[in-house]
This record gives structure tokens, C-alpha cells and sequence, in this order.
């Protein structure tokens, strides 16, 4: 049975909670996931660092400038992957 292998009373994170504090708790922790849990501590959602990573990445502009070690110098070919 799965109560074997599962976790029996897991860190959870609540619906309100925000992004940056779910990733220090999973980087504090150890997750890749953690549950997300309504006011009477049942299961509504499951957030992974995929989901995090995701995020933070829709927020980036799509764009990037990238600018040489000295201002001054001008890169003669684009720098990064």
C-alpha cells in the first residue's frame, strides 16, 4: 500500500503563501514537491520547482541584455546559451 512509502504528516504550504517563501521552504527541506493545503489542511494542490521555475521565468522579460565584464568593451559575439 502507498501508506508505506508516503510521507505521513508532510511540510505543507497554504494557498495564500507566496512564491519565494515556497521555494526557500523546498530548498530548506529537500522537496522537489510540496502539498498545498486549504484552511482544514486538505490536499487542493501539489507544487513542484518545475511549477516555481515556470513562474519565475514568465516573469523575466523576453529579452535579455547581456553586457561584457567591462561596459566599455563591445562583445563580439553574443555570450551565453
Amino acid at each position: 500500500p502507498v501508506s508505506e512509502v508516503m510521507t505521513p504528516d508532510p511540510d505543507s504550504l497554504g494557498p495564500d503563501d507566496g512564491v519565494a517563501f515556497a521555494l526557500n521552504r523546498m530548498i530548506v527541506g529537500g522537496f522537489r514537491h510540496i502539498p498545498i493545503v486549504d484552511d482544514e489542511g486538505e490536499p487542493v494542490a501539489m507544487l513542484s520547482q518545475r511549477d516555481v521555475v515556470a513562474f519565475i521565468v514568465s516573469r523575466m522579460p523576453k529579452r535579455i541584455l547581456n553586457l561584457p565584464p567591462d561596459p566599455r568593451l563591445e562583445a563580439r559575439t553574443p555570450d551565453g546559451g
